[in-house]
């Protein structure tokens, strides 16, 4: 038996050395995934929301929604520019695994995949280096990995998977129609936020000046409805495709909406404009937190 012992010890070392990892090292449990690093960004001011899968690249923008609260705005926080975020490309038959974790001080320089039941495990590359510093480095780490490879995972590093889209949740998106000769008009109507059964007056004031605006009736009633205590209402007037969806993007001091989809990079149709409204989880938000659109 010791001699079995000590064969499998010699074993478990050469396994260590051929992965590079030293003796004192333990790797994750399960199996190493054939994944690609498609998305690797390193900076201590990055947030840590919680990891998530997609079938889609994940907007880290989005996910980070999930801590807005436990974020400070700098002064009068502004929303993101929509043609500044940058996601990998979409891969047919691929899933995206996107987690956020701290490396120490050093940056990462890569990372692997593991897999263990219904848990994943993301493992950064980080020089062993012995340095000290101000502020441990995070990193967001996103994976490409074939979608059968993590079908029925629940889990990365030990955390619940979270919707990658966010904590918001939509309520619902009110065509308007084209409205061309109102454009500059509707344009310059800020969001606003409904609390209780009001607060909407300002888009039904603009709507109904509007020449043909259509479905009236249900965006009255949308702006009347009752907020859930627990949540707060945001509403945005928007131009865009049609086919194309909306998103919110929680972050500290300020929510907005964003359009996304085929149309961003040119809409083959005429554009128009619409009704979006969504509720966000009080909790993940700090009592300030405004509703705003990006240039205006």
């Amino acid at each position: 038996m010791r001699r079995a012992g000590l064969t499998t010890l010699g074993l478990a070392v050469l396994v260590g050395l051929l992965s590079g990892c030293s003796e004192a090292e333990e790797l994750p449990p399960g199996e190493k995934l054939d994944a690609q690093v498609v998305m690797l960004e390193n900076d201590p001011a990055l947030p840590l929301p919680p990891p998530t899968i997609s079938t889609r690249p994940v907007d880290a923008g989005l996910v980070a929604g999930w801590v807005a609260a436990d974020s400070t705005a700098d002064g009068d926080a502004e929303p993101r520019d929509p043609d500044g975020v940058a996601l990998p490309d979409d891969e047919d038959g691929k899933s995206y695994v996107f987690v956020a974790t701290g490396t120490r001080c050093l940056p990462a320089e890569g990372a692997s995949l593991w897999r263990d039941g219904d848990a994943l495990t993301v493992v950064p590359t980080v020089p062993d280096e012995d340095v000290n510093c101000d502020a441990p480095n995070h990193a967001h780490i996103q994976f490409a990995v074939d979608e059968e490879l993590v079908a029925g995972v629940t889990t990365v590093n030990g955390e619940a998977i979270a919707d990658p889209l966010g904590p918001a949740e939509p309520v619902a998106e009110i065509a308007l129609g084209e409205l061309f000769a109102d454009r500059a008009a509707l344009s310059a109507v800020d969001p606003v936020e409904i609390a209780g059964s009001g607060g909407g007056e300002p888009f039904m004031s603009a709507l109904i000046a509007a020449d043909g605006a259509e479905n009236l009736d249900e965006v009255e009633k949308l702006l009347t409805d009752q907020v859930p205590d627990d949540m707060r209402r945001f509403a945005f007037l928007m131009r865009g495709c049609p086919g194309d969806e909306s998103v919110l993007v929680v972050a500290p001091g300020v929510v907005s909406a964003e359009r996304v989809g085929p149309g961003a990079s040119g809409c083959p149709e005429a554009e128009q404009f619409v009704l979006t409204v969504f509720d966000v989880p009080a909790d993940v938000m700090t009592t300030d937190t405004r509703p705003g659109l990006y240039g205006q």
